[in-house]
């Protein structure tokens, strides 16, 4: 039923954004320790690297031995992550309450990005036109993926000849939700954007901060995330305000949510 399928939904959802959390707070002491100097910390780009971390030791292994790519290594590595990370930042204090803080509003902007995506993607959450299917084909790959490079689905026998990492990244968060690749491949679209979203911020905002810290600072990276995901296309903000029930339909929602 409808109801249904709006509750297998949002199990994933809410599986999928607690284990980005989880992985943002194991690798938060490494990406802080590594990028004291930012006025942030580093906290706006705590996300990515931590996203990052988390399947690099694997995907290396996994590309020059026989070890298997997998969810249990994945655990692994964050219990490893947080095991490590934790104690050599509190020994070395590089973890304060101003750390804490930007971690917080970091989490807090990519959480309102990130849940504002999904409900806007809803008008068009078809996995076609474009470049999606194949799209879905690597990301499918990478989630079922034992050894590195992943398989090509469509080419029996032979690895993906492609930029592959990043769907190596989200199909790693969907092999720890335990999801489909389709539900997965949405999950992804709204993390990218909200990832956009801080990570433009923080930037500029670490940026302006070197001369003119606080609100200046803090306007400049909003401006700075505005400018970036909303008005990069003004085709698409110029359709939207023109015509919002058309600009939402499937097929030119596709490329207002691209």
């Amino acid at each position: 039923s409808e109801t249904d399928h709006r509750v297998d939904f949002l199990d994933p959802t809410i599986r999928w954004y607690l284990i980005t959390l989880v992985t943002t707070a194991a690798f938060l002491p490494w990406v802080v320790m590594l990028l004291r100097s930012f006025s942030d910390r580093g906290a706006s780009l705590a996300k990515p690297l931590a996203l990052l971390g988390l399947i690099y030791p694997l995907w290396l292994i996994a590309s020059i031995s026989p070890l298997p790519f997998s969810a249990f290594g994945l655990w692994i590595t964050l219990i490893l992550a947080t095991a490590i990370g934790w104690p050599l930042a509190v020994r070395s204090s590089a973890i304060d309450r101003s750390t804490v803080g930007y971690a917080a509003l970091s989490e807090g902007v990519f959480l309102l990005a990130f849940a504002g995506f999904i409900w806007f993607h809803g008008y068009g959450p078809d996995v076609t036109y474009q470049e999606k299917p194949s799209d879905l084909m690597m990301l499918s790959s990478s989630m079922r993926a034992t050894e590195m490079p992943p398989p090509d689905a469509w080419l029996a026998g032979e690895p993906i000849n492609y930029y592959y990492i990043g769907y190596v990244v989200f199909g790693a968060l969907g092999r720890l939700v335990d999801t489909t690749p389709a539900v997965a491949f949405n999950l992804s679209l709204a993390t990218v954007f909200g990832l956009t979203v801080v990570g433009a911020a923080g930037l500029t905002g670490n940026v302006i901060a070197r001369w003119r810290p606080g609100r200046p600072a803090l306007f400049g990276g909003l401006l700075a995330a505005m400018l970036v995901v909303f008005l990069g296309n003004p085709w698409s903000t110029r359709e939207y305000v023109a015509a919002p029930e058309d600009a939402l339909d499937a097929e030119r929602s596709s490329g207002l949510l691209f």
